[in-house]
């Protein structure tokens, strides 16, 4: 199996997360040395001209380069302007398209993102077992105190930053955002958009629940998987052809954790978490597959050995699932109060599938 990591970098405060901590991170022993076939794999960088100069000059790049062929591809025709989603979207799909062709392991790399020691060697394994996609639950920490934090991990004589899993979530907890802080159910601020769900394990961790999982690792059954929306949004894993039986999804941090560093967003305005207003988010933000994700998976990121107070926690989030999924059932009702943004959503949704963008084409040539 051939695997094609792919990270995509613009401007100087990406560029400096990415030579500073991800690349000497992805050096890690049990990381990209731990992998299989680095020979006939590729990394492959999109940059711009300028920001892949500035890449190619630094030390972790070097390394890197003695560890598996790296190849960058120009992005100086984006508009950086957009949401930043849409850029990740878009680079994306120029990749599938640009290798349609071939059958490997897309590896999906960030800048901001540290992976514990041993995630890609087990994702190795995990791709060998014959899954074609992995998928796992982000926690984003504060990139104002995490960013030179990290360099505790940090190995000058091996040009590597090297984290185990419980010492990554033990870091996590200690530089949470205030995003992420909004997502406990016991929040006084709950998040309004729900995403993900944390309750806390005294002393030992967290339990998350979440609706999009984001995929690390994607190996397509149909050739032509490109796709709209975000990476996380559903449709990737539909258009590459993949059901339940292709997915791997991390249950155990021990096995594989990672956590993105944010800019800390303001603080969320006083709110208590209901779970009516679970699912009236989710009624108009997920599709089906994801809420499967969120009903059967207790993902548990944990610093200590887990004790039975894990299991006490996780028949609390099963009650607070079952009382969405309750909820849920009245899908109907949900979109029909907010019947504009369902009519803009549906809309969105037949301008970006194949026989709405033909549609589209047939009704602009008949009103020429």
């Amino acid at each position: 199996m051939n695997y094609r990591f792919i990270t995509i970098v613009w401007g100087d405060d990406y560029v400096e997360m990415l030579v500073k901590m991800a690349i000497p991170n992805q050096l890690s022993p049990g990381n990209l040395p731990g992998m299989p076939n680095l020979e006939s794999s590729k990394y492959v960088i999109y940059a711009t001209s300028r920001d892949a100069e500035t890449i190619r000059r630094s030390d972790s790049f070097s390394r890197l380069s003695e560890v598996v062929p790296v190849e960058f591809l120009n992005i100086d025709d984006i508009d950086f302007s957009r949401n930043k989603y849409g850029i990740v979207t878009e680079c994306t799909n120029r990749d599938l398209r640009a290798t349609e062709s071939e059958d490997v392991a897309y590896v999906y790399l960030y800048p901001d993102v540290l992976w514990s020691d041993g995630s890609y060697r087990a994702m190795a394994k995990i791709t060998g077992a014959g899954k074609r996609a992995i998928l796992t639950c982000s926690i984003s920490a504060n990139r104002d105190t995490a960013f030179e934090a990290a360099n505790q991990f940090f190995s000058p004589e091996e040009g590597s930053l090297s984290v185990t899993p419980r010492q990554l979530v033990r870091f996590t907890l200690d530089h949470l955002d205030p995003y992420t802080e909004g997502l406990f159910w016991e929040s006084s601020q709950f998040d309004r958009s729900p995403a993900q769900i944390y309750w806390t394990v005294k002393g030992e961790g967290l339990l998350m629940r979440g609706f999009p999982l984001g995929p690390f690792m994607v190996r397509p059954k149909s050739s032509k998987s490109y796709f709209a929306g975000s990476v996380d949004g559903g449709e990737f894993l539909r258009r590459a052809g993949l059901g339940f039986d292709d997915i791997h999804v991390v249950v155990d941090s021990d096995e594989m954790f990672h956590v993105s560093l944010a800019p800390p967003p303001e603080s969320n305005p006083p709110n208590r978490a209901r779970p009516v207003n679970v699912a009236r988010w989710a009624a108009k933000n997920t599709i089906r597959h994801q809420r499967r994700f969120f009903e059967e998976y207790r993902i548990r990121a944990h610093y200590t050995d887990m004790s039975p107070a894990w299991e006490e926690i996780e028949a609390e989030s099963d009650k607070t699932v079952n009382s969405v999924r309750f909820f849920l059932r009245f899908q109907l009702v949900f979109l029909l109060q907010d019947w504009k943004g369902t009519l803009g959503k549906i809309r969105w949704a037949l301008r970006h599938s194949r026989l709405g963008n033909t549609a589209f084409r047939w009704l602009r040539l008949g009103s020429i």
